[in-house]
């Protein structure tokens, strides 16, 4: 009797440690992080020049066609150009973080967007990408 007991609670026991169901933990997994990457250092742009420059794309020359080349489509409105120590950096000349290619309707709309991009790079929010939540609450894009 005693032994179909023990063998019973061994069953059991054998039974409920087999589950198939992941064991949760308080918090990740430690020993899949890699501890070797360095937090970032200061801002390499912290002391550079940051310029945010305006440009109107009617301006801006467009390749003309050869026998049977498409040309690219012309942007009317307003784009701009941010320089760090006066070297380009970026070149947007249509509106950011919006699908197609719809420029800037203002030279202001243009350089509040160009400003804030430099006001991300001068932080160190890299990249300075800009949502169309961001160009709403500048106010560009009425």
């Amino acid at each position: 009797m005693k032994i179909k007991i023990l063998f019973s609670v061994l069953a059991i026991v054998c039974f409920f440690s087999c589950t198939s169901e992941p064991k949760h933990t308080d918090g990740p997994d430690m020993s899949k992080v890699d501890t070797t990457k360095k937090l970032p250092v200061e801002n390499p742009y912290k002391n550079s020049k940051l310029e945010a420059r305006v440009f109107n794309n009617d301006t801006v020359k467009v390749r003309k066609p050869k026998d049977g080349d498409e040309i690219a489509p012309v942007i009317h409105g307003f784009g701009y150009q941010i320089y760090i120590d006066d070297n380009l950096y970026i070149n947007q000349a249509h509106l950011p973080g919006l699908p197609g290619l719809k420029a800037f309707n203002t030279s202001e709309q243009a350089q509040k967007a160009g400003d804030f991009v430099c006001y991300k790079i001068r932080n160190n929010i890299m990249p300075p990408t800009v949502t169309k939540a961001e160009l709403d609450s500048l106010g560009v894009l009425k």
